[in-house]
């Protein structure tokens, strides 16, 4: 836990507690977009993945990305 709090800080270092209890829900939800979007990623058939221009192998490299590793922001 204090691991997170200075990761939190360092991201904010003058932020106020709510500014970064806002940031940790704010990241918290990004882990989550990402790993629905990774599992939606791996649902997808030859075809569909074809069309977006991937290999099954591509689609379980993303998948197999540990939940921390997130892209960076659209």
């Amino acid at each position: 836990m204090a691991q997170s709090s200075h990761i939190l800080h360092s991201l904010a270092p003058r932020a106020s507690y709510k500014q970064r209890a806002l940031l940790a829900f704010l990241v918290i939800e990004r882990v989550f977009r990402t790993l629905r979007e990774r599992r939606a990623l791996m649902q997808l058939d030859e075809r569909a993945l074809k069309d977006i221009g991937l290999s099954r192998a591509d689609a379980h490299g993303e998948w197999s990305r540990s939940f921390w590793d997130l892209p960076r922001e659209r």
